[in-house]
């Protein structure tokens, strides 16, 4: 039995990292004309009272991802549009002339509605044309499940076999809505428990908290009877011997050392001033 070893050398493509794009951003996150119109369907739990319910469908529909957005009631078709071929020499795909971004949402008493919901929305085209369709199941008022559909007419078995040099093919814009989706409900969800319509997340660890730490501190020293003045002439001696300590230790080593001997007296000063 003879066998050759042999060296092989397969060349791919570079990955150019995208520019990060705000979930809320419509235009950029969904690109492709066939994606301006949306349904959320949603199926609440025992746990939503009618109260929580209207709350809830208020702040999804008050998201900034549909602010471009007109809204539809359920009854209401999607505005059909006019599909026009452009020739382009890098592309045969085609662009909608006069796409509108709309959207709906629809609440569903359980999940065989919303499935029936979906069926009617395939076959019927003049109802949901060129859209997005997503189902909401919620298990508890935190917990929920998102349906959403898939374009690849494969079995799943077929669309998860990768061979080596299929890789690249693989698709992952499903996630890009999948993540805009889950952003919506989560912040929708977040206003209802902490009953704060308008929240910010900082992303910088401890600074809020060392600035709140510091000013109530001031303000208890001034509760005391502290004067303002003596707390800014403490903290500008505070600083100032820290200041003078340092620089008097890096003159005295710069001294030492000898680290400007061939430059003029005169350039000197201002260095050891400052």
């Amino acid at each position: 039995l003879n066998s050759e070893y042999r060296d092989t050398v397969q060349e791919f493509s570079g990955i150019n990292n995208s520019s990060i794009i705000p979930l809320d951003n419509s235009t950029e996150l969904f690109t492709n004309d066939s994606e301006g119109q949306f349904v959320i369907d949603i199926v609440f739990s025992k746990d939503f009272d009618s109260q929580v319910k209207n709350k809830f469908l208020d702040n999804v529909k008050s998201n900034n991802f549909f602010s471009d957005m007109i809204y539809l009631e359920k009854e209401q078709n999607f505005t059909e549009v006019d599909t026009k071929y452009v020739l382009n020499k890098t592309t045969d795909e085609y662009m909608i002339n006069n796409n509108l971004k709309e959207y709906k949402i629809i609440v569903s008493p359980n999940e065989i509605e919303l499935q029936d919901n979906y069926k009617f929305s395939k076959s019927n085209v003049g109802y949901i044309q060129r859209s997005n369709y997503y189902g909401i199941v919620f298990k508890s008022l935190t917990k929920y499940n998102i349906f959403f559909p898939y374009r690849n007419d494969k079995e799943l078995i077929e669309i998860l076999k990768i061979s080596d040099n299929d890789f690249e093919n693989f698709d992952y814009s499903w996630q890009d809505r999948l993540l805009v989706i889950q952003n919506i409900i989560d912040n929708s969800l977040i206003k209802i428990i902490t009953n704060v319509q308008n929240y910010t997340v900082s992303t910088k660890n401890m600074d809020k908290e060392v600035i709140e730490k510091e000013s109530r501190i001031k303000e208890s020293l001034v509760i005391i009877g502290l004067k303002k003045s003596s707390f800014w002439i403490s903290w500008a001696i505070t600083y100032g011997l820290i200041i003078a300590f340092s620089s008097t230790l890096v003159t005295i080593a710069m001294y030492y050392f000898k680290f400007f001997t061939s430059i003029h007296w005169s350039v000197k000063l201002p260095i050891l001033l400052v």
